[in-house]
């Protein structure tokens, strides 16, 4: 596997797709620290067009074996599928922490004062986590990839996996922030932004069940979701290091203690992704058939 590794470094070291991948990381990375710098808040966009920078340069690389037939000239050449699989695992985690590397630098570039305002316990744990994350979207980017021979279907689909993540995390982002019980502070109050109908006449603080609350087995279900999604850990560490951001404005910080106890845990749930993905995507290219 070592020969078959060295010889996908040299592919992607000459590969034009990934060096301009590599620009565009440091250059996506320098934009999104920009714009935190300037609002103190994580844009969406950025972390998603991360994500699709990954899916393609992923998509590309595998796509570029199938065309030229190199599957399949490795099983000729007596290299078995798991050699092949795990050499392409290793050689797109590779590619993917390179490009995660260059956007956390571009990031620091406007926000280095952060490493003097977050303990370096929390700091290490965001950045192995968003690390992690990264590279469990591309260990499901390389399955995909892996059983799909043309690399422009498989750009499409998992850019297709990305699009629905999203919504999917919003969804449950909504959701979850729903609170279990709110109070009447007017007679018409609204029990949701946008509701048709005005609830009846009630009197002034009565505690009132929120009918958008998901608790129970549901919410666990969708606790456990966020934490494993790729883009659901970027958006939860993005979302605790917005404090330290607005701290280093003047801002009151919270109990970093709690912050701890929640964001260490964090990693554990995308690394058990990415083995989980590796699993399924290495039986699944077992049984390819290479023509």
């Amino acid at each position: 596997m070592t020969k078959l590794i060295r010889a996908g470094v040299h592919r992607y070291l000459k590969s034009r797709t990934f060096r301009i991948a590599l620009l565009l990381s440091f250059g996506l990375g320098l934009l999104g620290g920009a714009r935190t710098s300037e609002t103190f808040t994580f844009d969406e966009f950025f972390i998603t067009i991360g994500f699709l920078l990954i899916a393609v340069t992923v998509s590309f690389a595998v796509g570029q074996e199938y065309g030229e037939g190199q599957f399949r000239n490795k099983l000729v050449a007596g290299h078995g599928r798991g050699e092949i699989f795990f050499s392409e695992l290793m050689l797109s985690l590779g590619g993917t922490a390179v490009m995660f590397l260059l956007m956390a630098a571009g990031f620091s570039v406007f926000n280095y004062e952060l490493f003097g305002a977050v303990g370096y316990d929390i700091m290490m744990s965001v950045f192995v986590g968003s690390l992690l994350g990264c590279l469990a979207a591309a260990g499901v980017y390389l399955a995909v990839s892996c059983l799909i021979p043309n690399r422009a279907v498989a750009v499409v689909l998992n850019a297709v996996l990305l699009i629905v993540a999203v919504n999917a995390y919003s969804r449950i982002a909504v959701a979850l922030n729903q609170s279990e019980f709110y109070y009447i502070v007017s007679s018409d109050q609204m029990p949701q932004e946008g509701e048709e109908m005005p609830l009846p006449s009630r009197p002034e603080g009565e505690r009132v069940d929120n009918p958008f609350y998901v608790g129970g087995v549901k919410r666990q279900v969708f606790n456990f979701v966020q934490k494993a999604s790729p883009f659901g850990i970027e958006r939860q560490y993005t979302d605790i290091v917005k404090k330290y951001l607005l701290a280093t404005d003047g801002l009151p910080l919270d109990d970093e203690d709690k912050d701890r106890s929640e964001i260490l845990p964090l990693p554990l749930y995308p690394l058990g992704v990415l083995v989980a993905v590796t699993a399924v995507g290495y039986l699944a290219f077992r049984r390819k058939e290479f023509k």
